[in-house]
């Protein structure tokens, strides 16, 4: 049995994702799906499940970081992450032109020296990586160690050096 997803379905899924992006996955889903070993449509439909959660629907490539006070708070606050921003360090980050938000909330939150057990987890050591792998492709992979693994697991281990290339509609899906 074949698994291939239907692109009228995935559209109804994903109604504001580029209609190149859904007819990508789907005429490349058969092949994936046997490749990593999916056997069923109750794994496919969690895996998609949570691609569509990670990938708000077939609309996020890269995390941006272009996030409000409110969402800093809710995402990275004391309560929710032990990256601990607190608010005032929210509305400082939230401040910042949206050019400048991304890469100095990543590099709070997933990098040192700011948030030494969130950048162990996630093996981000080297100054930028915060930023450089921050979440992308298709299930929002995040941390030099994510990225890393999966280059190595799909084929594409040039992602570590390259994380941009998350946004080739292949390497996302695989």
């Amino acid at each position: 049995m074949s698994l291939n997803l239907d692109p009228r379905i995935v559209r109804a899924l994903w109604p504001r994702a580029p209609q190149t992006k859904i007819d990508k996955i789907c005429a490349m889903s058969a092949a994936t799906f046997a490749e990593f070993g999916y056997k069923t449509w109750d794994e496919v439909a969690e895996l998609m499940g949570n691609i569509s959660h990670e990938n708000g629907a077939g609309t996020i490539v890269r995390e941006s970081g272009a996030y409000r006070e409110e969402q800093i708070n809710k995402i990275f606050g004391p309560a929710r992450s032990s990256a601990k921003v607190t608010p005032e360090e929210a509305r400082q980050l939230a401040a910042l032109p949206v050019s400048q938000r991304g890469p100095a909330l990543f590099e709070r939150v997933y990098n040192l020296p700011n948030s030494p057990k969130l950048a162990k987890d996630l093996g981000n050591h080297e100054p930028g990586d915060g930023w450089k792998y921050r979440g992308g492709g298709d299930l929002q992979l995040t941390g030099r160690a994510a990225y890393e693994k999966i280059g190595k697991l799909t084929g594409y281990p040039q992602i570590i050096d390259n994380p941009d290339l998350l946004e080739n509609l292949e390497i996302s899906f695989k």
